[in-house]
């Protein structure tokens, strides 16, 4: 009798497992397309963007987002940072009244330490010809840290360098650029929506995800054809 060939899973828990799945997957990224395309005119067609997960701009000076996203609207008139956080149903800051209340240092850290980034990458994208890395003391201002913190040559620079290289391949020469940021809310099928808690979540737009509930999350597959 021939045995059936099985295809080992790669199985995860929790937001981070709900947030790759939902990163990497088409199917599954259609649900926040979708939503997007709605509110914003924005597809997130699969040849039309550029998405990093957890990218880390030193967890100690900026905070790591759980992802970004290099977007434009429909007919390209608009192009985006997208900033995006995750909650799942089973987070601590959602209430029993399905309110969210986000701590003060993931908007102040994440987003408006990023819209900083975005701001600088505006100023200089012309002059600086793809060498971020000369310029780490502007980097350092943008983020806000302490001039006497040592920041040429180190790790978080060359990270930021590499992440506004990417912004100028993805982005046409004179491109405006907009930050969006998001909080996806992964919830069950059939649970309420989360919303804001009414004095949090200023300036960023709350998005639910369903997913289906279950003990382990299967994000993807190990050794698919033709992969390495």
């Amino acid at each position: 009798m021939k045995k059936k060939k099985i295809t080992p899973s790669i199985l995860g828990y929790g937001e981070d497992s709900l947030t790759l799945r939902l990163l990497q997957n088409w199917g599954q990224r259609k649900a926040l397309s979708d939503q997007l395309k709605e509110d914003f005119d924005i597809t997130l067609n699969q040849k039309k963007t550029e998405v990093f997960y957890r990218p880390s701009f030193g967890r100690g000076y900026v905070g790591e987002p759980d992802f970004v996203i290099f977007t434009r609207n429909s007919n390209s008139t608009k192009w985006y940072w997208i900033i995006g956080e995750s909650k799942w149903d089973k987070s601590n800051e959602i209430s029993k009244r399905n309110e969210l209340r986000l701590g003060k240092g993931q908007e102040v850290v994440r987003i408006d330490k990023l819209r900083n980034l975005l701001e600088f990458w505006h100023k200089y994208r012309s002059s600086a010809n793809g060498e971020w890395a000369a310029y780490y003391q502007e980097i350092g201002e943008a983020f806000q840290i302490n001039k006497n913190v040592r920041l040429k040559d180190s790790t978080l620079i060359s990270t930021v360098a590499d992440f506004l290289k990417r912004a100028d391949n993805f982005f046409p020469p004179g491109a405006k650029v907009e930050l969006l940021a998001l909080v996806l809310v992964f919830i069950p099928l059939r649970h309420p929506e989360v919303r804001f808690a009414q004095d949090s979540g200023s300036g960023m737009k709350l998005l639910n995800i369903p997913y289906a509930k279950g003990s382990f999350i299967n994000i993807g597959f190990i050794g698919k054809k033709g992969s390495k």
